[in-house]
């Protein structure tokens, strides 16, 4: 029974594990930087329509935060539950024990913020700006864990494979931090991030201006969200041809089958 569990989990792993990338951590990493630059207009002008434009996305903010966060837990439970994870000790420790422990810190440190940034009255303008500000480095933790992993793969810095158990331990953590691997698809991850949440601002925006509904709120959002969202686009070119070349240095096959170079020497 255990092994017929342990199958479905890995099996449900690369589905879920995609899902939360490509939908749940986009959202929830790229509405923050979209949000703030709404409210600093509205710090720096005073004009009462940015804070009804900044309020009006915070409470969508809310829902992908709860989503993300749900989505969050069931991916560790369902981490810790399979047996066959190969990420497993870092420094010598187990994974699951370090994720048990962190997680509580970072839901507490994330309802904090939450907390701050509904409570426009006692915070005043300015420190609820900090706060909201705050959560783009918040989710840039996030963004760089997905990075980190998926460094690995390219460049496996800062590990040791057990050929007994086939599984990855982390020996050196600031090398699999400091990963140039990591660090090319962290930038590009979180570029990628801002343009899902630009876009996500953007086509609401104008869903509303087609319908002639809270047209002053989604007139200011589409322009802060285009321009936003056009950064976004340029720098990914430049972003995603370095993440290339770094691919390239550590998975040369990688790279000679992407280009069919079939009798290449590598």
């Amino acid at each position: 029974m255990t092994g017929s569990i342990g199958f479905h989990v890995s099996a449900l792993w690369p589905q879920l594990v995609a899902l939360y990338c490509v939908a749940l951590l986009p959202l929830a990493a790229g509405l923050p930087p979209v949000i703030a630059i709404i409210e600093s207009v509205y710090v720096m002008t005073g004009r009462e329509i940015w804070k009804q434009t900044a309020r009006f996305w915070g409470k969508l903010f809310g829902v992908v935060l709860l989503v993300w966060g749900v989505g969050s837990i069931a991916l560790t439970i369902l981490y810790v539950a399979d047996t066959g994870r190969f990420t497993r000790h870092i420094q010598g420790m187990p994974g699951p024990l370090l994720i048990l422990f962190f997680m509580p810190i970072v839901l507490a440190f994330g309802l904090l913020l939450w907390n701050g940034f509904r409570d426009w009255r006692s915070l005043g303008k300015v420190r609820h700006l900090i706060v909201t500000w705050l959560w783009v480095p918040l989710f840039g933790v996030a963004v760089l864990k997905v990075a980190v992993g998926y460094g690995l793969l390219d460049n496996p810095a800062g590990v040791d494979l057990d050929p007994g158990s086939l599984q990855l331990w982390i020996t050196d953590l600031p090398a699999v931090l400091l990963n140039p691997a990591a660090q090319s698809r962290f930038v590009h991850l979180a570029g990628a991030c801002y343009l899902v949440g630009a876009t996500f601002v953007l086509s609401i925006s104008a869903w509303y201006l087609l319908r002639d509904r809270n047209v002053r709120i989604a007139r200011r959002s589409l322009t802060v969200s285009a321009s936003f969202g056009l950064a976004a686009a340029l720098s990914l070119a430049a972003l995603g041809d370095r993440a290339g070349y770094a691919t390239s240095s550590g998975q040369q096959m990688r790279i000679a089958a992407i280009a069919a170079e079939w009798h290449a020497q590598t």
